[in-house]
């Protein structure tokens, strides 16, 4: 659900459209990770965050380990939440990092 509202507030908000769903893998093949959202050109990952995701800190730490690995890639990370997407300020944030 947080991923739709996501694509409608891009579209809304005339956003580029990213790719969604996208694998990251290291040069030699290894697999890091399963991304939400992937604006390629600008080397952009976004991430959904439900507030559900991080149920114990260990899953917080393996989000932080993983968001590491992604950046390691150079990629860039942003990430919201559901309240996030009821204000402009997240379009200006993506804009920003988009160029």
């Amino acid at each position: 659900m947080l991923e739709s509202a996501s694509f409608a507030y891009f579209v809304e908000h005339r956003l580029p459209l990213p790719r969604l769903q996208v694998e990251l893998r290291t040069d030699a093949g290894r697999f890091v990770a399963r991304v939400d959202v992937l604006w390629e050109r600008s080397r952009l990952v976004g991430e959904c965050d439900g507030r559900l995701k991080y149920a114990v800190a260990d899953d917080l730490y393996r989000e932080k380990r993983r968001e590491d690995e992604i950046r390691a890639l150079g990629y860039g990370v942003i990430r919201w939440g559901m309240a996030d997407l009821r204000s402009p300020a997240l379009a200006v944030r993506i804009r920003r990092l988009l160029t």
